[in-house]
């Protein structure tokens, strides 16, 4: 036996039915599966369409709520409401919520309610740390010499002329995780740039506290995370 959550479109554009009157039909059509119970219906919001979940939304969806157990005589239990975005609908909310359920990720792991990036109060979002190695530091120039075409994943880079600086290069790269997305716990360090596994940052502020085989230490985001933590090449370790 299996129970189900039907998914609606509620104007983020990701999965679900998006016709209301579609939506009698399509339960009508699950509760008739054998093996299959319509646990209740759920909703996504500020993924693909980054819509912005509000109470005017979930009394909308509360509502199709109703219209399907009228329809079809049965008791939904669950409205599922979103993800981490939709967190602040509860901490603001003056009364009860009309949903009984929230798939929370990035607020768990980094902290942070979604809809407006916000740190929660009490919350901390330094839970995941990444540490690469140092395998080249290098004093070079601070701009390539030679004729700038695009790079191996097709951006034509740019660079500011700083003169020669300590260049580190670690073992890291876009195959392991959005590098745009970390940030060195060492503010005197600066991501360059990077390729499929290696990361150039420049560490002229803080070349002597770094050598070859050391280590340099980022935190992540929701981006950088879960890039990390699918990537097989990115060892992992639970510290308690």
């Amino acid at each position: 036996f299996h129970n189900v959550i039907l998914m609606i479109d509620m104007g983020d554009m990701r999965e679900g039915i998006y016709e209301d009157e579609r939506l009698c039909e399509v339960a009508a059509h699950i509760v008739a599966l054998p093996n299959i119970t319509l646990e209740g219906i759920g909703a996504n919001f500020a993924c693909v369409g980054a819509v912005i979940p509000s109470l005017l939304k979930m009394h909308h969806l509360e509502h199709l709520k109703g219209m399907l157990e009228d329809h079809l005589q049965i008791e939904l239990k669950t409205v599922s409401a979103g993800n981490s975005s939709s967190l602040h609908l509860v901490m603001e909310a003056s009364s009860t919520v009309p949903f009984n359920q929230l798939r929370i990720g990035d607020a768990f792991m980094l902290g942070r309610e979604t809809s407006a990036g916000k740190l929660i109060d009490g919350a901390v979002d330094d839970c995941f740390t990444l540490q690469a190695e140092i395998i080249e530091k290098y004093r070079k120039p601070s701009v390539p010499s030679g004729d700038i075409g695009t790079d191996g994943f097709g951006n034509t880079p740019h660079f500011q002329d700083r003169g020669i600086r300590c260049r580190l290069i670690c073992a890291l790269g876009k195959q392991d995780v959005d590098i745009d997305q970390i940030s060195p716990l060492d503010q005197r360090i600066s991501i360059i740039g990077g390729s499929s596994d290696h990361l150039v940052l420049d560490a002229e502020e803080c070349a002597e506290d770094y050598q070859l085989g050391g280590i340099v230490s980022f935190k992540l985001n929701y981006s950088s995370l879960l890039g990390a933590m699918t990537s097989s090449y990115v060892s992992k370790k639970v510290i308690e």
